[in-house]
């Protein structure tokens, strides 16, 4: 196996292949249809999205954070390093991502979020409280979600921010899916 000190592939019946492996150089890896859930690339840009928020005080005090997407619980930890004492509540369509996230435990030491099974064009409009932050990280693939590009949806994710909260979406080097928001 060489640098690999574990490695496993599962399938999904929703996300098709899903890549975990780690060798002692590199944290977990996780990729789904050889597209990067969990890597060394995702970690720092979400710590550079947070720095900035923090820079320009925009989700100073967020509390109360909504995640679309987990995909394996690899931020989990980083948002609560950035949003101390904060609740996380997540919506993520792929029982096996859910799973995946537990038995890894990359999450640790801060708690398992709370976690809404299902599509997130059909949990969002049931939801009735309110967050401080909402981030909006869906994907099929390396292609950003087409809820991104959805009016009624993202209307939808305004309506649950509190009156100073900040909607942040993830649209990797796609900016043009960021004209509907």
């Amino acid at each position: 196996m060489g640098l690999f000190s574990k490695y496993s592939k599962r399938t999904s019946s929703k996300n098709g292949e899903i890549v975990v492996w780690k060798n002692f150089l590199l944290p977990w890896q996780i990729s789904v249809n050889d597209c990067g859930q969990t890597t060394q690339y995702t970690h720092a840009m979400w710590i550079d999205a947070f720095k900035r928020f923090h820079k320009h005080k925009l989700a100073e005090g967020a509390k109360n954070i909504l995640m679309l997407g987990l995909g394996a619980g690899g931020e989990i930890s980083t948002i609560h390093t950035y949003f101390p004492n904060s609740t996380l509540t997540v919506v993520e369509y792929d029982e096996a991502m859910v799973l995946l996230t537990q038995e890894l435990g990359l999450y640790k030491p801060h708690p398992f979020p709370t976690v809404l099974l299902g599509d997130a064009q059909d949990i969002v409009p049931t939801i009735k409280e309110t967050f401080d932050l909402v981030i909006l990280d869906l994907f099929l693939g390396p292609e950003p979600s087409p809820l991104d590009t959805n009016e009624e949806f993202i209307t939808q994710l305004k309506q649950l921010l509190k009156q100073k909260g900040v909607l942040l979406i993830n649209v990797y080097r796609r900016s043009e899916y960021l004209e509907t928001a």
